[in-house]
């Protein structure tokens, strides 16, 4: 396993885009409670493309929720490409997901 330093050293020169090409994306993607969003950020660090999709809520007793984790996963994987679409990347362009 690498250093902290040498790891945290890569990640602010791939955040300043020393180490990506010019049409290469960071692809970011937040797991919410009530859905998936995913970002592209371009090699200048600016967001340039997202997408988002809802997740189903399961509220098994009052105060609680719950989500399934299959659908989870599938959220993922569908706003990722969709993502890709709306943006008219291919997956070829993602240096990094996140």
């Amino acid at each position: 396993m690498a250093p902290l330093d040498t790891i945290a050293d890569s990640w602010l020169s791939i955040c300043r885009g020393e180490q990506l090409p010019d049409k290469a994306y960071i692809m970011a993607l937040d797991q919410g409670t009530t859905g998936t969003t995913a970002v592209l950020v371009d090699s200048a660090g600016h967001s340039v493309h997202s997408a988002s999709r809802e997740i189903t809520q399961i509220f098994p007793k009052p105060g609680w929720v719950e989500h399934d984790p299959v659908e989870l996963f599938e959220s993922c994987l569908e706003t990722a490409g969709l993502l890709l679409e709306t943006a008219s990347a291919d997956s070829s362009a993602v240096a990094a997901i996140g």
